[in-house]
């Protein structure tokens, strides 16, 4: 049976196309350095790439919101250890004014100093996290506190709520960072300013009232502040696991699509001898056909 042109023709096209193809697909994937750069690569193996992709992307936003978080954490740790310190101080005085021994006018001027210590507790349960307020419940773009009368201050007003900040580790998992301010502070606030009156009117029992409450706020702090430690830990945990996910989801992925280079550029160049094999062949049929036409 004879063979038409035609059919010859139509057969040396057909492979160059394909041998064309194949260059192509050999190509990308030499410049890619991936072996699945479109569906028909492999869309099982394209499936779970894009799997892993996307849990990547959620581990690297859950990495960020650790960052954020142990920002916050660290900040409360501050703020509240100078909370502490300052009790400490004006405990300091009230041990010292209960004693018989000081007059009215020295308890004036301790008065003046608790007052000065009331300010520096406001300031401190205000403070600002990368434009968000630590102690305002979830309302965290709202000033919690405010002392009525800076000269003469006798009552601070909370504007936050009773909720708390927290950021996702998980898809299911949340750690607190922030705090509700009414919860940490209120008693403190209206304890310094009981202390302050009893100072300034001379009230050797009130005094006495104040230390035992202070001794209250201190204890409520310094478990707030060691509260922040345990939380800073289960971020330090979780951001370990979240670590080794990383690795394992990078390794596979790159099990998946990433190619070896040097096995890939030795297909190309095969791959290119054969695509020069069949641009040859092809001229040959094609000046065959022309002489049979002529």
């Amino acid at each position: 049976m004879r063979v038409s042109q035609k059919a010859i023709f139509n057969t040396h096209q057909y492979r160059l196309e394909m041998i064309t193809q194949e260059l192509t697909d050999t190509s990308l994937d030499v410049a890619t350095g991936k072996r699945i750069n479109e569906m028909k690569d492999d869309p099982v193996g394209l499936t779970q790439v894009l799997s892993l992709k996307s849990n990547l992307s959620e581990l690297e936003q859950t990495g960020k919101n650790i960052s954020t978080g142990r920002t916050w954490l660290r900040a409360g740790e501050t703020a509240l250890t100078n909370v502490k310190d300052i009790i400490t101080e004006a405990t300091g005085i009230a041990v010292s004014m209960r004693n018989a021994t000081y007059t009215g006018e020295q308890r004036l001027i301790a008065a003046e100093q608790i007052r000065g210590y009331l300010l520096q507790v406001e300031s401190l349960s205000n403070t600002v996290v990368n434009g968000q307020y630590l102690f305002s419940g979830t309302k965290t773009d709202t000033k919690p506190f405010e002392v009525d009368d800076q000269d003469n201050p006798t009552a601070v007003t909370y504007s936050g709520n009773d909720g708390a900040f927290a950021i996702k580790t998980g898809r299911d998992t949340n750690v607190t960072v922030g705090h509700a301010g009414d919860v940490v502070f209120s008693t403190l606030f209206s304890d310094l300013i009981n202390l302050k009156d009893a100072l300034e009117s001379n009230d050797t029992a009130g005094i006495g009232t104040g230390l035992d409450a202070l001794d209250a706020d201190f204890n409520r702090i310094n478990s707030k502040i060691a509260e922040i430690g345990a939380r800073e830990v289960r971020l330090d945990t979780r951001e370990k696991v979240i670590q080794d996910l990383d690795l394992r989801y990078t390794e596979n992925r790159a099990e998946l699509e990433e190619i070896d280079i040097t096995e890939a550029i030795l297909k190309m160049q095969t791959t290119q001898l054969a695509y020069q094999a069949a641009l040859s062949s092809s001229a040959k049929v094609m000046e065959m056909s022309l002489v049979d036409f002529l």
